[in-house]
């Protein structure tokens, strides 16, 4: 994505959304994940990617105060 292309973003339309954050997609078609206070946003093909590394994570073991340390870094105190 080039600088012209970064300015060029509407709003976008949320596509999925829980309790950790949410997707939402531009009329462009970049994609942003937004996490607490974090937005990232995705071409379309490097979202997929991203997705599909997350989904080989194994789970077993994690617990949902896992989640929880996510929102301690959005008043700039230290996430660990």
């Amino acid at each position: 994505m080039n600088s012209a292309q970064a300015s060029d973003h509407g709003p976008g339309i949320v596509v999925a959304q829980n309790g950790l954050g949410k997707v939402s997609v531009c009329p462009c078609g970049v994609l942003t994940l937004t996490v607490a206070c974090v937005s990232l946003r995705f071409e379309p093909a490097a979202f997929q990617e991203l997705a599909q590394l997350v989904g080989r994570v194994p789970t077993a073991g994690l617990t949902a105060a896992s989640a929880v340390v996510v929102d301690a870094g959005c008043d700039g105190s230290p996430v660990h």
